[in-house]
């Protein structure tokens, strides 16, 4: 799974939270190296969405800056349709 998003600050480090529709935890990744300001495209480690069922999930970034300062996206959604 690949994200493209646009980084709201220069950051250090961003972790990548992805939840069920009931908002069940299931996966939390943090990232800290290749990233660039301000368009970013992650790719996902492979294979971590291989095993989700059919259906909506939720996912939230945060992004931490050099300076230690916390920054958090709004709540996002993706499908997945097999």
């Amino acid at each position: 799974m690949s994200v493209e998003m646009t980084v709201p600050v220069a950051a250090s480090e961003i972790e990548v939270i992805i939840y069920t529709k009931a908002f069940r935890k299931v996966v939390d990744t943090k990232i800290t190296s290749g990233l660039t300001f301000p368009q970013m495209n992650i790719k996902m480690m492979e294979g971590i969405t291989d095993n989700f069922a059919r259906g909506v999930y939720y996912y939230v970034v945060k992004y931490t800056d050099v300076n230690g300062k916390v920054t958090k996206s709004k709540i996002s959604a993706f499908i997945i349709a097999k």
